[in-house]
């Protein structure tokens, strides 16, 4: 039993048990209640739903994990099917995302695996709650194949991740200002646009509403209920409409992207990377418990924050998803968003002193600490 195997099975075991804690209602391991919520068996009737989605029905995300739900769908037939082949699909990709790691990493750097992906919170909860470990198991595969300076695959990646949940999209623009000659700009840009039309516009030429659904619900959704502009909202009774956060929002965040990735275009495109996601997850107007997730490759490949600040940064993102689900499921009493507030503080402040803290390291290297050894 080689060490990676140990790695794998541990990522295995943490994806069970997310996916029974998410799952005991289904299968009468437990009474259901509102703190067991997944969104993944909520989309059952969509899943089962004759039809393609995106032509003969709405789903407010992008179309890789519309046709995911709709594949699992078509396997399980039943809801304990459904969510068993979800859940099974789920793990796998997180067993592939933590091999790659694995292969990316050398040393004392693999204890890193086990303490901010492998036994991470948010794994153990978050990796069977959504769809967003399709678009993880993208970016980690991106990062192995820029790694391996193998760009174009990554740039084919990275569009199949941003179709499933639009955030590997901010990695592509750093990827081409990486490119020694116009000529490799082109070609992955080239490769970026053709996997876009090949995935879209059989759906968008069919039944454009419907495929644009995912833009326009997103568009017109509020802010949620933990996130910073929320808070914003209730400082400013002025700013309760979400056209007005969706555009002030955006301003905040191309401002602020675009002046980061010319500042640290000669340093490590991880770092770019993983700042882009940290700019993303503090202006955005949604914020979901799982987008952790999102970060958690980066502290393993990356200097990671402390260990406790990593903790205080999981664990108010917990209190918050029982605040959350309590006020959603049990009246929408504003105690509730009353209790959250000091929780939404520390979440972003510990989002920006992790950004802080790694945008003063030279990272002068092309992908991995280490090489630069």
């Amino acid at each position: 039993m080689g060490p990676a195997f140990l790695y794998l099975l541990g990522t295995g075991f943490s994806g069970i048990i997310s996916s029974l804690i998410h799952g005991a209602g289904i299968f009468n391991l437990a009474p259901y209640h509102y703190l067991l919520y997944s969104d993944i068996p909520n989309f059952f009737n969509k899943a089962v739903t004759a039809g393609w989605p995106y032509l003969d029905s709405q789903i407010e995300y992008p179309v890789l994990i519309g046709l995911f739900i709709r594949a699992m769908g078509l396997i399980g037939k039943t809801l304990p099917g459904y969510y068993t082949a979800s859940s099974l699909f789920i793990i796998l990709l997180s067993i592939g995302a933590t091999y790659l790691l694995y292969l990316t990493t050398r040393g004392s750097e693999r204890k890193k695996l086990w303490q901010y992906w492998i036994l991470a919170p948010s794994m153990l909860i978050f990796s069977v709650y959504n769809w967003d470990m399709l678009a993880v198991f993208c970016v980690v595969a991106a990062i192995y194949a820029v790694w391996k300076k193998q760009d174009l695959l990554a740039v084919v990646l990275l569009v199949l991740g941003a179709w499933a949940k639009l955030y590997p999209v901010l990695y592509i623009l750093p990827l081409l200002m990486r490119q020694e000659t116009k000529r490799a700009q082109i070609k992955l840009t080239l490769a970026a646009i053709a996997v876009t039309a090949f995935l879209n516009i059989p759906f968008a030429l069919g039944n454009f509403d419907s495929w644009a659904y995912f833009f326009t619900f997103n568009s017109g959704r509020i802010s949620t209920f933990d996130s910073i502009w929320t808070v914003i909202r209730w400082i400013f009774p002025s700013l309760q409409n979400a056209q007005a956060i969706s555009i002030l929002s955006l301003l905040i965040f191309a401002g602020w992207y675009f002046w980061m990735i010319w500042k640290f275009r000669k340093e490590s495109i991880l770092k770019t990377w993983y700042l882009a996601t940290l700019i993303f997850m503090m202006t955005n107007k949604v914020f979901s418990p799982q987008y952790l997730l999102w970060l958690l490759p980066f502290f393993v490949v990356l200097p990671a924050p402390r260990y406790s600040k990593f903790l205080v940064f999981e664990f108010s993102n917990l209190i918050l998803l029982g605040l959350t689900l309590t006020w959603f499921f049990a009246g929408r009493d504003m105690n509730y968003f009353y209790l959250s507030i000091p929780f939404i503080l520390i979440k972003y402040g510990m989002m920006f002193d992790f950004y802080r803290d790694i945008s003063w390291r030279k990272l002068a290297y092309r992908v991995l600490p280490y090489e630069a050894l």
